[in-house]
């Protein structure tokens, strides 16, 4: 019986604080958001390449991991801008290809966003060389 009473109060604790950095991040994106969609996209996008390490294959758990520890790959920082924007009514997809850099081809993750029911890409690594895989997704 204690072992369950101990094990439900960790649960409890974990989705506190998981819930603590949901709403860090929403409040955050709240704060980033400019006077249009474009700009809000910019300043978000900028806000997480500026605050995070780039670390080939470093796989967190989860974003809350990506979020405290800002290192992740291109997988993490596309996914917490995509919830960040989802925030915000923004309408984003993930896009999944390859790129060449240092004479190899890598998996890499980035994102298109929605306006006026166009989409369009944003990739600020932008100094590799991505090759869209399809349709860009696996």
């Amino acid at each position: 019986m204690k072992i369950l009473i101990t094990l439900t109060i960790l649960l409890l604790m974990i989705n506190l604080v998981n819930a603590n950095t949901y709403n860090e991040i929403e409040n955050k994106a709240f704060e980033l958001k400019k006077n249009n969609t474009l700009d809000t996209i910019y300043s978000i996008d900028n806000y997480v390449e500026e605050r995070t390490t780039y670390q080939y294959n470093k796989y967190p758990v989860n974003f809350f991991d990506f979020w405290r520890t800002g290192v992740g790959d291109c997988t993490d920082k596309a996914k917490l801008k995509r919830y960040m924007l989802k925030k915000l009514d923004i309408k984003t997809r993930s896009v999944y290809g390859l790129n060449y850099h240092k004479n190899k081809w890598y998996r890499h993750e980035w994102y298109e966003f929605k306006i006026n029911n166009s989409w369009y890409e944003i990739e600020s690594e932008m100094f590799y060389k991505l090759k869209k895989v399809g349709n860009g997704r696996w």
